[in-house]
């Protein structure tokens, strides 16, 4: 394993494209509920909003990295594969959260405090969180939680 740390590597622990899909929706309100744009406060709601989100799927690939390397749609992801530690990939989510509730609290303390209390991968309300392919809540064959890929 290296403490170098690709891109690629960071796109697919962040999830990079469901993060992006989940922040598209804040800043769609942003303008449905801004009488005037400020853009630096919705550039701290599009940062902080990557880095929240982002922050959260990488805690839920830490937490389920072990079942992850039982099935196949998820045994190629960074952690399984030994591509990053557990130990950084904290660290980045650490520092990712922080760093996001900072840009939050600059919009103001209401925005961090509701940025801090958002739905993570493991909530249902969460598109991360709601069943997928292969999960054992609703989706294909069964999620590697007690089963082994068919």
């Amino acid at each position: 394993m290296s403490t170098n740390i690709s891109l690629s590597i960071i796109k697919e622990l962040t999830k990079f494209r469901l993060t992006l899909s989940v922040v598209f929706s804040s800043f769609i309100s942003y303008f449905l509920g801004a009488s005037e744009v400020n853009f630096i406060q919705l550039f701290y709601l599009i940062a902080g909003g990557i880095l929240i989100v982002s922050s959260s799927n990488i805690f839920n690939q830490i937490i389920e990295r072990d079942l992850d390397k039982l099935m196949k749609r998820t045994q190629n992801r960074p952690l399984p594969k030994k591509e990053i530690t557990p130990k950084l990939a904290l660290f980045l989510a650490i520092l990712s959260a922080l760093i996001g509730l900072i840009f939050m609290y600059l919009i103001n303390l209401k925005v961090a405090i509701l940025a801090a209390h958002r739905p993570g991968p493991a909530h249902a309300s969460h598109p991360a969180g709601a069943a997928a392919p292969g999960d054992d809540r609703g989706g294909g064959e069964p999620h590697a939680r007690g089963h082994r890929d068919r």
